[in-house]
């Protein structure tokens, strides 16, 4: 008997655009879980017509891709989103241990890079060109993973063939209880302070500000993508304990806070250096919550925005050091 259609049998595999659109193969496999839907924006004439019939006639407007993706975060992967949603043109420094940092300035174009992707089963595999990150979340608890959610738009899916003889990749997922909460009064000092005992969960949240722009151009998708103004959210649930009520002053009197989130992974060939995800947020507090419990000891919620001054030129930035020497774009 012929199987087919089954789920066991679906992948994904992605490569780096060299430029918007002209993504013709994959260069690695994508470790998670993907949905790739076909959008058709029809156009449905409500016309006089003689009968009970309310539409008689049909069109298509426009068409694209809309992709979600779904897996736990690694040290390695989570580039592909970072360059497709944050800054694109990023090459790491350092030798054995490479340092990616995502630091947009908030007076120029990121120049986000865009991603090919094969998704599909042993029924039929299809690819979408020039997939951008509209949204993404990075959200974890202590003795969980870290999850990784993007939200993507892409050129119209397309039949193909999966682009052959691409290994699983090794990736290190990243573990929420390696994470080590700072809290400083300046930028300059990000990352210098720890908040103790403090950090349960947290959900960071960036809406990237790329959309997709049409004009007559003689196709009936996107001509190009635009970036729109962009913000970075923070949830966090804390301990609640002296340190944390103290940052509770800077929430009523609006005072801006250099925040990072640092999850450290495993040592990078002989050492001493660890992979690390750092997550650096430059913001003010929108909310601070009622108190909350977890195993009979008070917490409490609270809520940041990211906010930005085009004469510091920051906002906001995800530094990922990995053993990752560069990330292959498709041929």
């Amino acid at each position: 008997m012929t199987i087919y259609g089954a789920k066991a049998f679906r992948q994904i595999q992605v490569a780096v655009e060299g430029e918007h659109g002209d993504g013709t193969a994959a260069t690695e496999r994508l470790l998670g879980s993907m949905t790739m839907k076909a959008n058709r924006n029809l156009y449905l004439p409500d016309e006089d017509t003689g009968s009970l019939a309310k539409v008689v006639r049909s069109g298509v407007k426009s068409i694209g891709t809309e992709i979600t993706f779904d897996s736990d975060a690694n040290f390695e992967q989570i580039l592909y989103f970072l360059l497709a949603g944050i800054v694109g043109g990023i090459t790491p420094t350092g030798e054995t241990a490479k340092t990616w940092a995502f630091v947009p300035s908030i007076v120029a174009d990121p120049e986000q890079d865009s991603l090919f992707i094969e998704y599909g089963d042993d029924v039929q595999a299809h690819s979408s060109a020039y997939a951008m990150v509209s949204n993404l979340e990075l959200r974890g608890a202590v003795d969980e993973p870290l999850t990784l959610r993007a939200e993507l738009f892409g050129l119209p899916m397309e039949e193909c063939e999966f682009t052959p003889g691409l290994p699983l990749p090794e990736i290190e997922t990243i573990m929420v209880s390696n994470a080590v909460l700072y809290v400083n009064d300046t930028w300059a000092e990000i990352g210098t302070t720890p908040l103790e005992l403090s950090l349960i969960s947290f959900a960071w949240r960036f809406n990237t500000g790329l959309v997709t722009e049409k004009m007559a151009d003689g196709t009936l998708y996107f001509s190009k993508h635009l970036q729109k103004k962009r913000q970075v959210e923070l949830e966090m649930t804390l301990r609640y304990h002296t340190d944390t009520y103290a940052e509770r002053a800077n929430w009523e009197i609006q005072a801006k806070r250099a925040v990072r989130i640092a999850i450290i992974g495993s040592e990078i060939g002989a050492g001493p250096t660890t992979k690390e995800l750092d997550l650096d947020l430059w913001g003010i507090y929108s909310d601070w919550d009622t108190l909350t419990e977890r195993d009979e000891g008070d917490t409490v919620v609270v809520k940041m925005i990211s906010t930005g001054d085009p004469a510091d030129d920051y906002e906001y930035g995800v530094t990922v050091v990995n053993d990752v020497d560069s990330v292959v774009e498709g041929s």
